[in-house]
């Protein structure tokens, strides 16, 4: 006796082909927050490496063009 949604069938094949899926979209759900955190972290040691420019006592923003 097979039941309604055994693999044997065509509408257990289904279901479990649904199944499947969902977890596969999770999984790789998961996966792209892993690659955003490594890239993150990745990121904040170049943030340490910016500095703002350096100011000068004049005020000066006149550009000069021949």
């Amino acid at each position: 006796m097979r039941h309604a949604l055994s693999p044997l069938t065509a509408s257990g094949r289904a279901a479990l082909d649904q199944a499947i899926q969902t977890q596969a979209s999770i999984i790789s759900y998961i996966d792209d927050f892993k690659l955003m955190m490594v890239l993150s972290l990745a990121a904040i040691p170049l943030v340490l490496l910016l500095r703002s420019a350096p100011t000068s006592g004049k005020n000066d923003h006149a550009m000069v063009m021949e």
